[in-house]
């Protein structure tokens, strides 16, 4: 299901200004949530979008899914940056891995794995 946050919000007579007031959001984080997607988004901002527009939390989850999804056009990469993206202590390479190929990834986790053994940090 592909929803237009900002058409919806419109066809129920909010602006969006309205909106964030109405769901007690800044006005700002409803922006970046509109033009950015969900994806990096607080839990409770995007419950209480869902739940002022009547829409399930699952429909917003998988638009941020289905945008995800095309960062990465190598298999390969895209299964690398699912592992990143889903483990905490290397989520942070996930945003900056957007743009890089698999060889370089690759480097950028073998070099933080090998500091974290000199410093004598495990997972």
């Amino acid at each position: 299901m592909s929803i237009n946050l900002r058409d919806l919000i419109e066809s129920q007579g909010y602006t969006i200004k309205s909106f964030a007031k109405e769901i007690n959001i800044p006005y700002t984080t409803l922006i970046s949530m509109l033009n950015k997607g969900i994806a990096k988004s607080s839990v409770d901002n995007v419950i209480k979008v869902a739940t002022k527009l009547n829409i399930r939390v699952e429909d917003l989850a998988d638009d941020a899914q289905n945008d995800s999804q095309g960062w990465y056009h190598d298999p390969e990469i895209a299964q690398i940056a699912e592992e990143l993206r889903t483990n905490p202590k290397m989520r942070i390479l996930f945003d900056a891995s957007k743009d890089l190929n698999k060889k370089d990834i690759d480097f950028a986790i073998n070099m933080i794995n090998e500091l974290k053994k000199k410093e004598g940090i495990d997972d």
